[in-house]
């Protein structure tokens, strides 16, 4: 009996987990509503600081969209959506590093452009499926920054960045970038087409 009850507490804790994982994640539906708005997402609420943001299935084609307003997520996840992903506005995108990967192109069948102001906090990590490429060209500020997969991440505004670790694929420095941190080269690539400038740390 014991041992019945004990299967039946785990099997609880096991679906309780899988339920709270999956409400992290809320997905944006077919439509290019402003992102603040809860109309522009499947259930109707707008993904806060604990959620992750995911372009799914759900969206048929390629998706513009103006962010409407400032935003704060966990993370931001492109999986297959029907045509690239273009995010547009001067409000700030937020990502509080919750996330395992902050911006998570890992499976990413389409390209990923956010062209709004950027922060990345804590320890955060960028993965770019090979292929696919993201485009961060409203500014961005990061602490610390990863960048994982083989696909490419472009910087194309002005950039503030602590530590940063290049592990895979491609990174370009398109515009200019002000690093405080040390810059290393782990497996990916590392391409200055801007003004760099290195304020502390060092490079390797």
């Amino acid at each position: 009996m014991k041992k019945t009850v004990g299967l039946w507490v785990s099997n609880s804790i096991a679906a309780f987990l899988a339920c709270t994982l999956n409400a992290q994640e809320v997905f944006k539906d077919n439509n290019a509503t402003p992102l603040n708005d809860p109309a522009s997402w499947v259930g109707g609420a707008v993904p806060g600081d604990t959620n992750n943001a995911v372009w799914d299935a759900t969206v048929l084609g390629a998706n513009t969209v103006d962010i409407g307003g400032a935003l704060t997520w966990d993370g931001l996840r492109i999986a297959n959506p029907g045509g690239a992903v273009t995010v547009n506005g001067t409000a700030r995108l937020t990502l509080d590093g919750g996330a395992a990967t902050d911006i998570d192109m890992s499976a990413a069948t389409q390209d990923l452009t956010l062209n709004v102001p950027v922060s990345l906090g804590g320890s955060s990590v960028a993965a770019v499926n090979a292929g696919r490429v993201l485009n961060l060209n409203g500014g961005l500020s990061s602490g610390s920054l990863t960048k994982n997969g083989d696909g490419r991440l472009v910087v194309g505004g002005a950039a503030n960045l602590g530590n940063s670790v290049y592990a895979a694929g491609d990174t370009v420095w398109a515009a200019g970038v002000t690093s405080s941190g040390d810059n290393r080269l782990s497996g990916g690539n590392l391409t200055l087409k801007g003004t760099a400038l290195l304020m502390a740390g060092s490079t390797e």
